[in-house]
């Protein structure tokens, strides 16, 4: 980030760590980014920056969501975010087309024909042409992958290996699983959704650990607290005058803290820092400015 002022630095540097929770399809996440976004705008060009440099260090399975986090900012808040990204994503499309798999790869499809009116025709074209040179030179390298493991001959160790992984298949098989739970996400960036806050747990008795799915959203709980305070301080900072926007924010982050707090333990450490914030609101909401 050579080059930026000190106060665009700190705010990209700080986005960039609110990237590293978008590891799965969450709806509040992205959200939340977004948010932060509209309020970074005047840096726009960094933030597609930090984005489209996450996606591509981004394993396969972790690029679909930072993509639907570039087609939330464009649909959203459009501008200069929508120039920025138009200029980068036929590149970007491309290579993901590329590392993921056929189900990403539909997803990818389908998006596309969701950004008529969001980005210019020639665009449009220039991606869809882009992920076409893509799935072809994906097909022929899985072509030749496929060629190669057949004619070449096998090792005595790699012979070995086959049969010890059989016997496990086999032994697994005998084996009664638990099926897999799978953190809450979307299918689609275009379905509406509502936050659901986990009841509080009832204290004083000892209970099962919470199922992975209450985890999932009390985690998304706490990352668009976290995107809200991020928000507010940076308009704070700004000393813009508050609009409708911030006051809503903050009235947001109000009602986070009170629903997590209810979730902490009285005089733990996690208690008193939501406390802490809780009071931060607060104040902002008495004092906006």
């Amino acid at each position: 980030m050579s080059g930026l002022s000190g106060v665009e630095k700190d705010a990209i540097a700080a986005y960039a760590a609110e990237l590293e929770a978008l590891t799965f399809n969450s709806k509040p996440i992205i959200s939340s980014l977004t948010m932060i976004a509209e309020e970074l705008l005047p840096y726009a060009r960094s933030v597609v920056a930090v984005i489209e440099k996450k996606i591509n260090k981004a394993s396969p399975d972790k690029k679909l969501p930072l993509i639907y986090l570039l087609d939330s900012i464009c649909k959203n808040l459009a501008g200069a975010y929508s120039e920025e990204v138009a200029r980068k994503l036929p590149s970007i499309m491309a290579s993901a087309y590329i590392a993921c798999t056929p189900k990403v790869r539909n997803a990818l499809d389908f998006l596309v024909t969701t950004w008529n009116g969001v980005f210019p025709p020639s665009v449009v074209r220039e991606v869809v042409r882009e992920m076409k040179l893509a799935a072809k030179e994906a097909a022929q390298s899985s072509a030749v992958a496929d060629r190669q493991s057949r004619t070449q001959p096998k090792s005595a160790h790699a012979t070995a290996k086959a049969a010890q992984a059989t016997r496990e298949v086999k032994a697994a098989r005998e084996v009664k699983t638990v099926p897999e739970v799978k953190a809450p996400g979307y299918e689609s960036p275009e379905e509406s959704w509502e936050l659901e806050v986990p009841e509080t747990r009832k204290r004083g008795r000892e209970e099962e650990a919470p199922p992975a799915q209450e985890n999932a959203a009390t985690r998304a709980l706490v990352v668009e607290l976290q995107g809200l305070m991020l928000q507010v301080q940076l308009r704070v900072q700004s000393q813009a005058a508050p609009d409708a926007h911030f006051i809503a924010a903050v009235a947001r982050g109000v009602a986070l803290c009170q629903a997590l707090l209810a979730q902490t333990v009285p005089g733990s450490a996690e208690h008193t820092l939501m406390s802490s914030n809780l009071r931060d609101f607060l104040y902002v909401q008495v004092a906006p400015l």
